[in-house]
C-alpha cells in the first residue's frame, strides 16, 4: 500500500454524509470529474487563426483490461506511453488520476511508482457517486493551468473509457432508433400496444434483448455497462418503449439468470434475448407495493405433487399483454417470504390466467399495464425459481439492478431535449436577435448540459 494504513484505520475514519454512514475518504469516490471545455487544434490551425495555446499534446494512449480489474487500466496506458517516448513515470509533473474509488487510484499509484505528491494536487472532496461528465476536458484544463502556473514540462491525464464493441454497440442502437423509432414516435401517443411489441422484436433481432446475457445462453455477452449503453440510447423517443425494453431485460429475464437452474436458463434465456418471446414480472398486488412480501397470492402443491397450483391477482404488471414467460411470486402455505415461480403463458390455452383492461397512464401510453389475475394456475413444480421462501430476495435484487439502469433510461432523451432546446433558442427572435445571445438563456442551456 503506497500509504501508511491499516483496516483498523480506515474504518476509523468520519463518516460526512452522514451519522453511522459507510462512506468515508478511504473508499468513496473523488471528486474529480465535471465539465469543461477545449479546443485542440492542429499546428496549421493556430498558425492561421493566431491561437495561444495553453499546451501541447505529444502522444495518446489506450489499454483495455479485464473489467475485474479495470480500475488499473492507467497503469498499463501510462507505461505504454512512457515507454513510446523513452520517458520514466519521474519525468511527469503532474498527474491527473480519474477513478472510481480511492483504493483504485492508490493501486494506480503503486503499481507506477509515482509520486503520490504530483498526483491531483488540487485535491478533491469526497463524492458518493462518479459522474463521468466531460471528465477528459475537465482534467486536462486543470492540469494545464497547474503546468503553466508552475512551469512545467509535462503532465498526464488518465481516465477510463468505453471499448471499441460498446462505442459499435452504442452507434448500432442510435441508427435503430433513429430507423425504425424516430419516423413513427407518435403512434406512441395512440396507446399503440401492437407497435412497441413490433419494435421489441426488431430489437430481439438486432441483439439489444441480451447484451448482457453470456453467448451460451443466446446472448452476447456485453456485461452491464453495455446494457447502460442500450438502455441510455433505446429509452430516448419513447417512455413506452424504454419501459417495455426495461421490463423485459431487466426484472423480466435477469432473475432467470441470476436464480434460474440450468434447465430453466437453457429453455427461456434464447427465447427471451432473441425476442421470440418476452417476460413479466409479477410482483406488486393491491395490497402490497413497497412491502412486496406481505403479498396474498398463494402457491399450493397439488395431491400427485407434480404442481404448484397460483391463485391471486397481480397489478400494474408491464408487458402483460404481450408477455409470454411470467416470473410470479407468490407464498407457499404459512412460510414467511415469497418463493418465485416461472409460468409459461399461450393465449390458446390460457390455464386459469386472465387480465384487466390496459390502465391509462401518463407518459408511456403505449406501455402495456395490466392486471393479471390467477384462478388455479398449475405451474410445474420444476418451474419454482430458485429455492422456496427466496423469492423476496429475488425480487429486491432484481428491482436493485433495474434502478441503476432507470437512471441510463433517461440520459438520451435529456440530451436529445438540449439539442432541441439550443436549436429554438437560435431560431426565435427576439428584440431582432437569437434569444440564445441573452445571458439568462445561455446560463440556463449550460446548466442544462453541465447536468447531464
Amino acid at each position: 500500500h503506497p500509504r501508511a494504513t491499516t483496516i483498523e484505520k480506515l474504518a476509523s475514519l468520519p463518516t460526512p454524509f452522514r451519522e453511522g454512514g459507510s462512506v468515508t475518504a478511504g473508499n468513496a469516490s473523488g471528486v474529480n470529474d465535471g465539465a469543461a471545455a477545449i479546443i485542440i487544434a492542429s499546428k496549421d490551425a493556430v498558425e492561421k487563426y493566431g491561437l495561444t495555446p495553453i499546451a501541447r499534446i505529444t502522444s495518446m494512449a489506450t489499454v483495455g483490461v479485464p473489467p475485474r480489474i479495470m480500475g488499473i487500466g492507467p497503469a498499463p496506458a501510462t507505461q505504454a506511453l512512457l515507454d513510446r517516448h523513452g520517458l520514466t513515470i519521474g519525468d511527469i509533473d503532474f498527474v491527473e488520476l480519474n477513478e472510481a474509488f480511492a483504493s483504485q487510484s492508490l493501486a494506480v499509484i503503486r503499481e507506477l511508482g509515482m509520486n503520490p505528491e504530483t498526483v491531483n494536487v488540487n485535491g478533491g472532496a469526497i463524492s458518493l457517486g462518479h459522474p463521468l461528465g466531460c471528465t477528459g476536458a475537465k482534467l486536462s484544463v486543470q492540469l494545464f493551468n497547474e503546468m503553466k502556473r508552475r512551469k512545467n514540462k509535462y503532465g498526464l491525464v488518465t481516465m477510463c473509457v468505453g471499448t471499441e464493441e460498446q462505442n459499435m454497440m452504442k452507434e448500432a442502437v442510435i441508427e435503430f432508433i433513429d430507423r425504425e423509432v424516430w419516423p413513427e414516435r407518435e403512434r406512441f401517443e395512440n396507446k399503440d400496444y401492437a407497435f412497441t411489441e413490433e419494435l421489441m422484436r426488431k430489437a430481439g433481432e438486432m441483439g439489444f434483448l441480451g447484451v448482457s446475457i453470456p453467448e451460451n445462453y443466446g446472448g452476447i455477452g456485453m456485461g452491464f455497462v453495455s446494457t447502460m449503453l442500450v438502455t441510455d440510447y433505446i429509452s430516448s423517443a419513447s417512455g413506452s418503449l424504454g419501459t417495455a425494453y426495461g421490463a423485459h431485460t431487466g426484472i423480466g429475464t435477469m432473475p432467470i439468470f441470476l436464480y434460474g437452474t440450468e434447465e430453466q436458463k437453457n429453455k427461456y434465456l434464447p427465447v427471451l434475448t432473441a425476442g421470440e418471446k418476452f417476460g413479466a414480472y409479477c410482483l406488486t398486488e393491491p395490497g402490497a407495493g413497497s412491502d412486496a412480501n406481505s403479498g396474498k397470492t398463494t402457491a399450493t402443491l397439488t395431491e400427485d405433487g407434480k404442481h404448484y397450483l397460483i391463485n391471486g391477482q397481480k397489478m400494474w404488471i408491464s408487458n402483460a399483454g404481450f408477455a409470454e414467460i411470467f416470473i410470479v411470486f407468490a407464498r407457499i402455505e404459512d412460510d414467511k417470504n415469497i418463493t418465485g415461480f416461472l409460468l409459461e403463458y399461450d393465449k390458446e390455452n390460457p390455464n386459469g390466467v386472465t387480465f384487466g383492461e390496459e390502465e391509462k397512464k401518463l407518459g408511456i401510453t403505449s406501455s402495456s399495464t395490466r392486471q393479471v389475475f390467477f384462478n388455479d394456475t398449475k405451474i410445474p413444480v420444476e418451474n419454482m425459481l430458485s429455492e422456496r421462501g427466496k423469492g423476496f430476495k429475488i425480487a429486491l435484487n432484481s428491482l436493485n439492478v433495474g434502478r441503476i439502469k432507470l437512471a441510463a433510461a433517461c440520459l438520451d432523451a435529456s440530451r436529445r431535449t438540449i439539442t432541441e432546446s439550443v436549436r429554438y433558442a437560435n431560431e426565435r427572435i427576439q428584440f431582432k436577435q437569437p434569444i440564445s445571445s441573452f445571458g439568462a438563456i445561455q446560463a440556463k442551456l449550460a446548466e442544462m448540459s453541465t447536468r447531464t
